[in-house]
């Protein structure tokens, strides 16, 4: 799937590259710090959401779960049998 999507996008990742180099890395940096404080967020409201029913919860554990989530919304479908493999893939995440 990596090589299809280099081979389509080839054009429009080489026009990331360039803006990239040509950006000020300052705004950059910021982004990158920005993106990370919001997951980190996400790991504590995880983590407090996993205490409120009485599981103690890593946030190390929290973050890997929130980003595996993410991801997993944004790359499979959502139909019934979506929802299926997504509550066994929390349950399995959480208190394996």
């Amino acid at each position: 799937m990596a090589i299809w999507f280099i081979k389509h996008e080839k054009s429009e990742l080489q026009e990331v590259k360039n803006v990239l180099l040509n950006s000020q890395w300052q705004w950059v940096l910021l982004g990158l710090g920005l993106a990370f404080i919001y997951i980190i967020m996400h790991g504590f409201m995880y983590k407090s959401a996993f205490a409120v029913v009485g599981s103690k919860t890593q946030l190390t554990d929290a973050v890997v779960l929130f980003l595996k989530w993410n991801w997993q919304l944004d790359a499979c479908p959502m139909d019934g049998e979506g929802l299926a493999i997504n509550e066994s893939f929390i349950v399995s995440a959480t208190w394996s």
